[in-house]
């Protein structure tokens, strides 16, 4: 993927997971940028039993739902 195409993702991502959480939900400054940050560094998660994460996505395609 080009960097630029990257670099447009994230900071769309972040830029504006920021600002939505600030201005529609009122979250202090603190949290919103410890969320964005998180998402934008780690993705969608989830805890497995081993204390790991994986991608959001690997759970739900696992055929356990």
């Amino acid at each position: 993927m080009p960097a630029a195409i990257t670099v447009t993702r994230a900071v769309n991502t972040v830029g504006w997971g920021y600002i939505h959480l600030r201005a529609s939900h009122q979250w202090d400054p603190a949290m919103a940028r410890r969320h964005v940050i998180d998402l934008a560094l780690n993705g969608l998660t989830t805890p497995t039993s081993d204390g790991t994460n994986r991608p959001y996505d690997l759970e739900i395609n696992s055929g356990r739902y």
